[in-house]
């Protein structure tokens, strides 16, 4: 938590030889959805929402 709130999603990295992906956690009930465009290895291409 930072001052009283929590995050809406936290940044998971894996770094493998040659590349790193990265991926957003969502707090639960929520899950990390494809945007549509985008890398499909970059946070930024996701959105956590409810199933």
């Amino acid at each position: 938590m930072e001052q009283g709130q929590a995050p809406t999603q936290v940044i998971n990295t894996t770094q493998a030889l040659f590349s790193t992906t990265t991926h957003p956690l969502c707090p639960w009930p929520q899950v990390a959805v494809y945007n549509g465009t985008g890398s499909t290895t970059t946070a930024a291409s996701y959105t956590c929402r409810n199933p």
